[in-house]
């Protein structure tokens, strides 16, 4: 296997960033909608970052596409170790954190998010064998949900200062946040000792302007309309799970199953084993010459299971439904990227990757402008989010599979 060592440094250094940031990411919403008690605040910053990746994805598209996909993720490294060591600094001399300080880290943290995962895949796929393609797909998703379970958990034990029935301090949120610099700092260590081959031609060209390379990524997608249908609605499940992880489920344990701080973080935990789980089995269970069968049955079972979560109040079938969700959302994850990985060429996978996170950003905006509205952050209504996610998903599928064979057929792995 060619570049071994390189894509062991690569994991290795985002699996020390994903626990921490993954960390951050479970405790922010908690802290700012239940613990401040500003639910519709969360709602209102979660959907100015959002609006905020209309404009900052593709550009960080044209990014991936453009530069060493190595300096990039350094980049991203330094960048973040400094934001958030700052603020968490801030924390620690004035010995609490501020609403604020949350929001700044929140921003940081998407803001990175939003370019380390397209460079992430652009990266793997460029140092990865072809024959190979499905193998580091499901590898990325068993990495980033085996970090995301020891976020859940180690989120829940820290905000609740216990574990088992050993007690300790709380941990405050820049104590959380200053964990969180600390690994960047090691990833980016891990990643300086990266040496690799590049196993494509990237056909970058230094004198593209940034409009026109963004551009090639629009009209690369709009000549193959297929191609831009099928990237859309398979990212319908992860458009809701990211609406409903980080802004509806907090809310919706809170209000609707009266639940604390640990019932969220092993939620979430519960979601990631799922995923796991999925990584493992979903290329075994759907082969690649069935990816949009697959995608098709796992997004229908998403949908249903929100159909359930509204209706139960039952903490542990929320956890195996949340798994199942996990399970179908990342084995779509697999399967619509070792697809996409087979179809779109690695000199403009970022491009054409900004264009599927604007078009998913701004389904994301509808459902969190919907769900901000106070008539469904109540304990009586908030439970119609997750019939209403449940809809959407469903509506995806059935447009998938009104398209199968067309879709069937242009994956190359078919034969």
């Amino acid at each position: 296997m060619k570049n071994k060592q390189a894509i062991i440094l690569l994991f290795a250094a985002n699996t020390v960033s994903g626990v921490s940031q993954g960390i951050s990411l479970i405790a922010i919403p908690w802290f700012i909608a239940n613990d401040l008690g500003r639910p519709g605040l969360y709602g209102l910053l979660f959907l100015i970052v959002t609006i905020f990746t209309l404009f900052w994805g593709p550009y960080a598209g044209t990014l991936v596409d453009r530069h060493d996909r190595k300096k990039v993720m350094l980049s991203i490294q330094t960048a973040g170790l400094l934001g958030v060591a700052s603020i968490a600094g801030l924390g620690w001399y004035w010995g609490k954190t501020s609403l604020w300080m949350a929001a700044a880290i929140m921003i940081i943290t998407k803001l990175i998010y939003n370019i380390h995962y397209p460079n992430l895949y652009a990266f793997a796929q460029e140092i990865t064998e072809k024959k190979r393609y499905g193998t580091i797909s499901s590898a990325i998703e068993v990495q980033g949900q085996t970090t995301f379970i020891l976020s859940g958990a180690v989120a829940a034990f820290l905000m609740e200062g216990s574990f088992m029935h050993w007690k300790f301090n709380s941990w405050q949120m820049h104590e959380i946040f200053m964990l969180d610099a600390g690994t960047y700092l090691l990833g980016f260590i891990l990643l300086s000792a990266i040496r690799y081959e590049s196993l494509v031609d990237r056909g970058v060209k230094s004198a593209d302007s940034f409009v026109s390379r963004l551009k090639e990524g629009f009209e690369y997608l709009r000549d193959r309309p297929l191609i831009l249908l099928f990237g859309t609605l398979a990212g319908f499940v992860f458009a809701s799970v990211l609406v409903c992880s980080f802004y509806t489920i907090p809310i919706f344990i809170e209000k609707f199953l009266q639940g604390s701080e640990s019932v969220y973080g092993f939620t979430e935990a519960s979601f990631a084993v799922g995923s796991l789980l999925s990584g493992f089995l979903i290329l075994f269970i759907f082969p690649k010459r069935k990816l949009t069968f697959g995608i098709i049955a796992l997004s229908l079972i998403a949908g249903i299971m929100y159909f359930f979560i509204g209706m139960n109040k039952n903490f542990i079938l929320l956890y195996i439904a949340y798994a199942i969700i996990g399970f179908a959302n990342a084995g779509i994850r697999i399967m619509r990227t070792t697809y996409i990985f087979r179809v779109i060429d690695n000199h403009i996978i970022g491009r054409t990757g900004s264009v599927f996170t604007v078009i998913n950003a701004v389904f994301r905006i509808i459902f969190i402008g919907l769900f901000s509205i106070p008539f469904f952050a109540s304990s009586e209504y908030i439970s119609l989010t997750m019939y209403i996610l449940g809809l959407f998903v469903i509506l995806g599928a059935v447009i998938l599979a009104l398209n199968y064979k067309k879709l069937h057929a242009l994956n190359p792995n078919h034969e």
